[in-house]
């Protein structure tokens, strides 16, 4: 009898304390996804600011849609360079740069077709607007 009572007292001490500091609970990778989902919006921001581009805001305009194609790779992945290519096209964004507004269009409607396909009820006008 003394051995069955020591070996449930072993068992239940055993068993109240693990290793674990806390529970897990809750939804795990909600974070990166909601880092993409910005860093998407970014994009398309800086993509549709970048078409209003001037001699004037060449340079900070580039910088900041350069900045925000970064961002979305870091964030989502590039698994197929496409992004790196629009980085690529945009060069060192340095003043006196020509803009060809044939690339950065073609960049643009990359960038708002890709947010345009991933649109929910409540940003649909707003993106379709864009791509279109």
């Amino acid at each position: 009898m003394k051995k069955i009572s020591y070996l449930l007292s072993l068992f239940v001490l055993l068993t109240a304390f693990t290793c674990e500091n806390e529970p897990l609970e809750g939804e795990f990778g909600t974070q990166n996804e909601q880092s993409c989902e910005v860093a998407q919006l970014n994009t398309q921001n800086a993509a549709l600011a970048f078409l209003e581009v001037t001699d004037e805001t060449y340079t900070q305009l580039c910088i900041a849609y350069r900045n925000a194609l970064q961002a979305q790779i870091q964030f989502c992945g590039d698994p197929d360079g496409i992004l790196q290519t629009q980085i690529d096209s945009l060069g060192n964004c340095s003043e006196g740069t020509e803009v060809d507004d044939c690339a950065s269009a073609a960049a643009a409607v990359g960038v708002a077709q890709a947010a345009f396909a991933q649109a929910t009820s409540s940003n649909y006008t707003q993106l379709c607007n864009a791509y279109r």
